[in-house]
């Protein structure tokens, strides 16, 4: 699930996708959906980070994003109750993504099920159907010197924020569903057998 964009070279090993933190969010998204299509957001930029993995980059972004009066920051180091967190994310305009224990975290899948305006750090790691940048996904560069500057424009751009809302949602749907992968799973393990 952390498959490296150059590959391995090995027919056998192909891109397993990723999957959300918990599976209670397929009892969840209903009611997270609804309240994030309502658009009443009390949020402009949103992450909340735990500092178990990748300390260094997620205080340096927790950091600039505190420290700037541009617009409404809400985010911290600690986490928050998982119900709690989607709630969050669904009232955010944009929400923020880091890596975890790999390029991929959980985050990242629970923001696009619920169909948020990701800005993330550039993943080295595909999924299965790869993300776009400017599509599903906004790539940040990787010394984060224009997190600011994109987040201003995202806020900005109600129509571009929102196709890729629109866009990440329907990538989930698609693709990261768990019956999607399930399909994904048996088909690719049917066509390695043959």
């Amino acid at each position: 699930m952390q498959f490296s964009c150059d590959g391995y070279g090995i027919k056998n090993i192909i891109p397993g996708g990723f999957i959300p933190f918990n599976d209670d969010i397929y009892s969840y998204l209903p009611h997270v959906r609804a309240l994030a299509d309502k658009k009443a957001y009390r949020y402009d930029v949103y992450g909340r980070f735990g500092l178990e993995f990748a300390q260094d980059i997620r205080r340096k972004a927790c950091s600039i994003l505190a420290s700037q009066d541009d617009f409404h920051w809400e985010g911290s180091l600690q986490l928050k109750r998982y119900c709690l967190s989607l709630s969050e994310v669904a009232q955010s305009r944009i929400c923020i993504d880091l890596p975890g224990n790999g390029d991929f975290c959980f985050r990242l899948i629970d923001y696009m099920a619920v169909g948020t305006c990701v800005i993330a750090v550039r993943h080295h790691t595909q999924l299965h159907v790869p993300l776009v940048d400017g599509m599903q996904i906004i790539y940040v560069r990787d010394d984060l010197s224009n997190l600011i500057d994109l987040c201003k424009f995202y806020l900005e751009q109600d129509e571009a924020r929102e196709a890729v809302c629109r866009n990440a949602r329907a990538h989930f749907d698609k693709y990261l569903h768990r019956e999607q992968l399930a399909a994904y799973y048996l088909d690719a393990s049917l066509k390695l057998a043959q």
